[in-house]
């Protein structure tokens, strides 16, 4: 571990993961004057380099509003830019980038950490830079799903107990149209909220929020991140439901656009996807009902409509590819273990059948699968 006095620049901030999320957030935090090093693997990369980053702006009708990732009405005021303006040309920014092995050789200590990398990368990324980590490192997770939340904060606390470790849940479109260029295809909304270790009564499937923590996000969120950067943030003491209802969209979406090879959009226009998609959207909602009543028997307001909200997060991300569509044509591994495959665990927890989701995995590990749910 690094002290704190041996910090080289206390705006910096690392950004794990070169996909599109962690291009975009890199442009955003370099936009409003943070020097940014983006952190590739170590094979990837030799010493620390300087590279250009070019932002390429959503057009003006492609606003997601947060609707991903559920229902975001302000909790606490702490709301920073619904409507970003500054990022609305294109952009050349300067970045550094280097690799944890390149950092670790000349011991360079991390202050601001941002993971945006695959969920199943996110352990192992983690740990090839943890003891980097300064004792009041500041860490964010962008990866989608459930299930390695608990083991990043069990990494983090073995490095330090006084490392803050956020959870964030974004419904920010990007796509990167080479190394060197993404395009930010939707504007959205991101809320973070501190991550605490689930309670004994709750699932285990899922953070809950440390109320410790309350005051320092409700009333001094501008000192996670700028604030002037130009995404919707918004700081929450509840980030757990956010986590759980965008899980249950992304499993809804995200592997039937694999199976289907299909944009979002036409698992609404396509009458074979569609049918799949409402299969599909009723036995993930009867595990939802499930998990909520186990989790929050007492909160009512957590109850929402999962055929809606993902038919509404299709329809306005229609041309987009999902990041799970993007995998399977590129010959990637998918991101089953922290969607489908663990709602699968989740019901044989709560002992509910999930033979569609089931069915669905089985499909999209076989390469010789059929297109088409039973």
């Amino acid at each position: 571990m690094r002290d704190d006095s041996q910090r080289d620049n206390d705006d910096r901030w690392f950004v794990l993961g070169k996909g599109s999320l962690g291009c975009l957030w890199a442009t955003m935090l370099r936009q409003c004057g943070c020097p940014v090093t983006l952190l590739v693997r170590d094979g990837n990369a030799g010493d620390s380099k300087a590279i250009e980053l070019t932002y390429v702006p959503p057009t003006k009708d492609s606003n997601i509003g947060g609707a991903e990732s559920g229902n975001f009405e302000s909790e606490n005021d702490a709301r920073l830019q619904l409507t970003p303006t500054q990022a609305s040309l294109k952009s050349v920014f300067q970045l550094e980038q280097s690799s944890p092995a390149a950092l670790t050789q000349t011991n360079t200590p991390i202050d601001r950490l941002l993971i945006a990398t695959k969920s199943y990368d996110a352990v192992t990324a983690l740990n090839q830079v943890k003891a980097l980590l300064s004792d009041n490192a500041r860490v964010i997770v962008l990866c989608n799903g459930l299930g390695f939340h608990q083991n990043l904060y069990e990494q983090l606390q073995a490095s330090s107990q006084t490392i803050e470790f956020y959870v964030g849940v974004t419904s920010e479109g990007a796509l990167l149209q080479s190394d060197s260029v993404v395009r930010h295809t939707g504007r959205g909304l991101t809320r973070i909220g501190t991550y605490a270790p689930p309670q004994p009564h709750r699932s285990t499937a899922a953070p809950s929020v440390n109320p410790s923590n309350k005051h320092v996000l409700a009333k001094g969120g501008d000192a996670l991140l700028p604030s002037g950067c130009a995404l919707a943030i918004e700081y929450t003491v509840s980030i757990n439901q956010a986590i759980v209802q965008k899980f249950f969209i992304n499993c809804a979406i995200n592997p039937l656009t694999a199976l289907y090879d299909c944009l979002n959009g036409d698992l609404l226009k396509n009458e074979t996807h569609y049918h799949g998609f409402k299969l599909l959207c009723a036995e993930l909602q009867t595990l939802y009902n499930a998990y909520n009543k186990q989790t929050d028997p007492n909160d009512s307001s957590a109850m929402f409509d999962l055929l809606t909200q993902a038919s509404h997060v299709a329809s306005v991300t229609r041309a987009n590819a999902s990041s799970m569509l993007c995998d399977y044509r590129a010959g990637r591994p998918m991101e089953l273990a922290t969607l489908n495959a663990q709602a699968i665990k989740m019901a044989h927890d709560l002992g509910i059948e999930c033979p569609i989701n089931a069915q669905l995995v089985s499909k999209l590990l076989d390469p010789n699968r059929g297109a088409a749910l039973d």
